[in-house]
């Protein structure tokens, strides 16, 4: 038997309640997952400041000794993976802070809601790439590791440096998936 138009009325308030907490459980959740990607990309980019400083001081300090001695060896490799951790480092950061070039001379001229479609879909390969591509980098650190393989100059396993170098990929990874999941929540929230 059918409920009379009042308990039909309810069942509907219900339902729209539930969804709006729903919602509001799923918005938490995003902010405290913002929080915490953003404090992961904000301590890799004070490391990303660190290595570039260990770099400068590696690169002055031999000069001046290379001017009364030999220079240090395994400078260049030492610099080299100063310098790709400094980079890696800092691109979840640089891409939290829109810091990436981003080309968007042909999508300025579609509608907004074309234009985050499109943003969110650049987003989401670009994560799709750089997760991937993290991914790699640590299985060729497995791969360097299971070999034996060490560097030229200083004779060390550098493995490891690989695997270092992936957090900077995954920092990067997450802050574009939650781009994705915010521009997601902006639109079903802009639709209903």
């Amino acid at each position: 038997m059918l409920g009379s138009r009042d308990d039909l009325q309810v069942q509907s308030v219900d339902g729209v309640h539930h969804r709006q907490r729903g919602s509001m459980i799923f918005s938490q959740l995003i902010k405290v997952t913002d929080k915490s990607v953003a404090m992961f990309n904000h301590i890799l980019a004070w490391l990303a400041g660190l290595a570039l400083l260990l770099m400068l001081i590696v690169v002055v300090g031999n000069a001046i000794v290379r001017v009364f001695y030999l220079p240090f060896p395994g400078t260049t490799e030492l610099v080299g993976w100063l310098a790709a951790i400094t980079t890696s480092f800092a691109l979840g950061y640089t891409q939290m802070n829109k810091g990436n070039v981003a080309l968007d001379m042909v999508t300025t001229k579609l509608p907004l809601r074309i234009q985050k479609f499109l943003e969110g879909i650049f987003a989401l390969s670009t994560a799709l790439f750089f997760g991937m591509s993290g991914w790699k980098i640590v299985s060729y650190g497995f791969t360097l590791k299971d070999s034996g393989y060490l560097s030229e100059t200083l004779r060390l396993a550098y493995y490891p440096l690989l695997f270092v170098i992936s957090l900077g990929f995954l920092g990067l990874t997450l802050t574009l998936l939650l781009e994705v999941i915010k521009l997601v929540e902006e639109g079903v929230k802009g639709g209903s």
